[in-house]
């Protein structure tokens, strides 16, 4: 029955829309009923809503013409479509909602202070000693492992800082033209 509702609503609604357009396809009541039962033929699959909302949506595109069957079950799929979307994502919140919430981690700062400390206490000086010269075994052993990926960066014997055995490249001078000794940041600016 709700199909019936739909089409009805359609035709209803053609009359208001379409009404000169109507009057030349449909003069007499044998071709209404025709399609009336050619569109109840063939949307019997579909539900009252999504017919509905279909014919609306077609009137909303502005087409000036009445609408054709093929072009109806576009509008109508696309509104289906959109309809199954919106109870899927509706079905989908709910169950995200049903989920438990979240653990709160309460973190007491005064407390891992504490705990640290009478940790810190705990070792005498000697166990100190040998746990810096694990961590720093531990840390060489690291940069070993890494140290072919680092890339060293030498500047080139012309580019030199001026001062003796400095390694830095030589960036700053005292010209105003670019010429002149060329020294590093931290010997220009001791120099200054």
């Amino acid at each position: 029955m709700s199909v019936k509702k739909a089409i009805n609503y359609i035709v209803d609604n053609i009359k208001l829309d379409y009404q000169q357009q109507f009057d030349k396809s449909y003069k007499d009541e044998e071709d209404l009923r025709k399609y009336k039962n050619h569109l109840l033929e063939k949307l019997k699959g579909y539900q009252e809503v999504d017919i509905k909302t279909g014919y609306d949506n077609y009137v909303l595109s502005a087409n000036p013409f009445l609408p054709t069957f093929p072009n109806l079950v576009i509008f109508i799929n696309s509104a289906q479509k959109v309809r199954l979307n919106k109870e899927k994502n509706y079905i989908e919140a709910s169950t995200l909602a049903a989920l438990p919430p979240p653990k709160i981690i309460q973190c007491d700062p005064v407390k891992l202070l504490a705990e640290t400390k009478q940790k810190e206490e705990e070792y005498t000086p000697e166990d100190r000693k040998i746990k810096h010269a694990e961590n720093m075994a531990k840390h060489q052993a690291l940069l070993t492992k890494i140290s072919h990926h680092i890339k060293h960066v030498y500047a080139d014997q012309a580019h030199l800082c001026e001062i003796p055995g400095c390694p830095d490249a030589g960036s700053m001078s005292h010209s105003n033209k670019g010429g002149g000794n060329f020294y590093c940041s931290t010997h220009y600016f001791r120099m200054s």
